[in-house]
């Protein structure tokens, strides 16, 4: 599985869309940071914030790479020749999901470097929220992945991955009216939900979030691990059985 990773990894990083992917995430955080740009309800923030917020956008940038660089590899037969040179589907799964895994990984060391070009102070509190939000990424990918990899056609793959974006984005609406109506009871339940979305847990440290929606970072490492096991699993169970054509 390990030269399949490889071979995957060299694809994806060498890829058009990864490369101009990571320069805008440079260019943007950097002036993001810097308060070259900016947006009015982020005025008087700091490079910190500033800084966090974007880094919403590398889920935007996966939910369309993941199912379309998937299903390309679909449709151009790069995976059924995997599978005729003797790979397991499901190991064809799982390479491709670990190479997902290390293109978020570089792209937001790109986004970190770029937020401390720009001015953002590191902090162990600071490191510690984008690590949150690298482990939220990873989760999102992981269902991402699930999706490209149960729908063959490239048109079905792109709706599931943009219906998922838009129950995220709205789950933090309604997360916010839950914590509210909430006020306080069943705290733990309450805030775990809100965190399963891959947003939520960005949202939690934008500044704009109730305290009461943050569990704390260990649970929300813990939610994300919880996702990406059991999208993972899910994905790949009875894979090899499945039909190509």
């Amino acid at each position: 599985m390990f030269n399949l990773y490889k071979a995957n990894l060299r694809r994806l990083t060498g890829n058009i869309f990864f490369i101009g992917g990571c320069a805008i995430a440079l260019a943007v955080t950097f002036c993001f940071s810097k308060n070259i740009l900016s947006m009015e309800f982020l005025g008087g923030r700091s490079a910190e914030a500033r800084m966090y917020f974007v880094s919403s956008a590398m889920i935007v940038f996966f939910t369309l790479i993941v199912p379309i660089f998937t299903n390309m590899e679909y449709s151009d037969g790069t995976i059924r020749n995997k599978i005729i040179a003797g790979h397991s589907q499901k190991n064809i799964y799982l390479s491709y999901l670990l190479a997902y895994f290390t293109q978020a990984l570089i792209m937001w060391g790109v986004y970190m470097a770029a937020g401390f070009l720009g001015g953002a102070k590191p902090s162990v509190h600071f490191i510690m929220t984008n690590i949150i939000m690298l482990f939220a990424i990873f989760n999102y990918i992981a269902t991402m992945m699930f999706i490209a990899f149960r729908f063959k056609k490239i048109i079905f793959a792109a709706a599931g991955s943009i219906l998922i974006l838009n129950i995220c984005f709205n789950s933090i609406l309604f997360g916010n009216l839950i914590v509210m109506l909430a006020e306080g009871r069943m705290p733990l339940l309450v805030s775990s939900l809100y965190n399963i979305s891959a947003l939520g847990q960005w949202f939690v440290y934008t500044g704009f979030c109730a305290d009461e929606a943050n569990p704390g970072m260990p649970v929300q490492i813990l939610i994300s691990l919880i996702i990406v096991l059991g999208t993972t699993f899910l994905g790949t169970l009875k894979i090899n059985k499945r039909d190509l054509a």
